[in-house]
């Protein structure tokens, strides 16, 4: 609802969002194997994990109540594409 809420006419290429949404997850989920080959704690990651989360989605918030930011619908991808990298990084840790 939030991306169509933003979108003239509520034409949102959700294919590519969702598959986009997935890549993210697996992205988020490489980085976190990458991150315990370099000597990071577990904790340690899952800290930053989460104040990255918490600000992916201050971004989100941010750009849903901003109306005259230009490209809202490529910002507020991006934000949720980073959320979504938050999560990746979470499964392999829990």
């Amino acid at each position: 609802p939030a991306l169509k809420a933003i979108t003239p006419g509520g034409d949102v290429p959700f294919g590519t969002v969702f598959s986009c949404l997935l890549t993210s997850c697996m992205v988020g989920s490489s980085v976190f194997s990458l991150l315990l080959k370099n000597a990071v704690t577990v904790e340690g990651a899952m800290g930053g994990m989460l104040a990255m989360a918490s600000v992916a989605l201050a971004l989100a918030a941010y750009i849903l109540h901003h109306p005259l930011l230009p490209n809202r619908l490529h910002l507020l991808s991006l934000a949720f594409f980073l959320f979504e990298a938050c999560v990746g990084l979470y499964f392999p840790a829990i």
